[in-house]
């Protein structure tokens, strides 16, 4: 399977790049290798596919977990100074 980390991360910068989809993010993950990189995903395997994707999500979100993660980390960038607001 794919690096669960690495989607993670995918999900969580979705928001700060402006991808609101599913389908998006798994186009910008495919087509933007650098974006996949930094999201710690293997540039030597496919993308993850939307309902990959969708399955960690939905994890995430019955858990309360996705939630909590990005306000942990819109909370870090605040303090870092990388976003105001």
């Amino acid at each position: 399977g794919h690096c669960r980390q690495g989607i993670l991360r995918a999900l969580l910068a979705a928001p700060l790049e402006n991808i609101d989809t599913f389908s998006g993010l798994q186009r910008r993950l495919e087509f933007d290798l650098r974006f996949r990189y930094q999201c710690g995903l293997r540039l030597d395997r496919p993308a993850p596919s939307i309902s990959t994707l969708s399955r960690v999500f939905a994890g995430l979100t019955h858990k309360g977990l996705a939630q909590r993660l990005f306000e942990d980390l819109v909370a870090q960038c605040q303090e870092a100074g990388i976003i105001d607001g």
